[in-house]
């Protein structure tokens, strides 16, 4: 994990909450590697969505895996 990412995660452990603009970093942070990236260009939001699309993606390909490896509740 990146500092980013311990940061966000350090404040959603001591204030019990993440606004939607920490959850969208954190999560990109864990889902496109280091040196790659989804977008040429736009901001938080567009790589929010092409995230989303890339990884609705994933779940139809692999759903049981999903079920038992990534779901939370």
């Amino acid at each position: 994990m990146n500092d980013e990412v311990k940061d966000i995660l350090e404040k959603a452990y001591k204030q019990g909450r993440l606004n939607g603009f920490d959850f969208a970093i954190f999560m990109q942070n864990l889902l496109i590697s280091k040196d790659e990236y989804v977008i040429d260009t736009g901001n938080w939001e567009n790589v929010n969505a092409e995230v989303a699309a890339c990884l609705a993606e994933r779940i139809k390909k692999h759903p049981i895996l999903w079920k038992l490896f990534f779901m939370v509740a």
